[in-house]
């Protein structure tokens, strides 16, 4: 059994197992000191990845506008259209600070972009998707509600497209790729490349 210096039996010289199994002094005292604690180091701060996941949480879905500049996309688009996933997706795999913003109802009164994505135009990208895929995704979350209804769907998505054309928003509709491909695309047409 080894004994360590300062435990109950041992002497300032530590014995050990050798590999013909007898117990003798180790040769040698330890030279090095005990490890200091270090500073320690967000994950963000060392991977680039983690940083662009923790960013993607914080603005998802609208829900923070703090360091909004910092974003190389902003995903828009109704709900339920593939912002989230998306932007986990891009910021998981390819290190991408990616925020996104939902456009509701009210956004649609006029065909200018939201208020708080104007000076970011040149970093938005719209996903749409088709009224009968998005109402049946819709009725999973709030069935029989007006948001799930399809006329609610077919507004939403005709009208996020039109404000897309109207500011020359690049968009893809989303309805039948899977995240890898909508995120395939998002690169491509932003030029986005880590």
């Amino acid at each position: 059994m080894p004994s360590f210096p300062g435990a109950a039996g041992s002497s300032s010289t530590c014995s050990a197992r050798t590999s013909d199994n007898s117990n003798r002094p180790l040769a040698r005292r330890p030279t090095a000191s005990p490890a200091r604690p270090t500073a320690w180091v967000t994950p963000s701060a060392t991977n680039p990845r983690m940083a662009a996941v923790e960013y993607a949480i914080e603005h998802d879905d609208g829900q923070s506008l703090r360091a909004l500049e910092r974003a190389e996309l902003i995903l828009i688009a109704p709900s339920r259209c593939g912002k989230t996933p998306t932007t986990m997706y891009l910021a998981l795999q390819h290190g991408i600070l990616a925020a996104n913003f939902p456009l509701v109802e009210e956004d649609f009164d006029t065909m200018t972009l939201p208020k708080p994505l104007l000076p970011f135009a040149s970093k938005c990208f719209g996903l749409t998707s088709q009224p009968v895929r998005l109402s049946q995704i819709r009725q999973e979350r709030r069935p029989g509600s007006n948001y799930a209804s399809l006329n609610q769907c077919a507004f939403e998505l005709r009208n996020a497209e039109d404000m897309y054309r109207a500011n020359n928003i690049p968009y893809v509709n989303s309805a039948s790729m899977s995240v890898e491909e909508i995120s395939a695309t998002v690169l491509q047409r932003m030029q986005l490349h880590h």
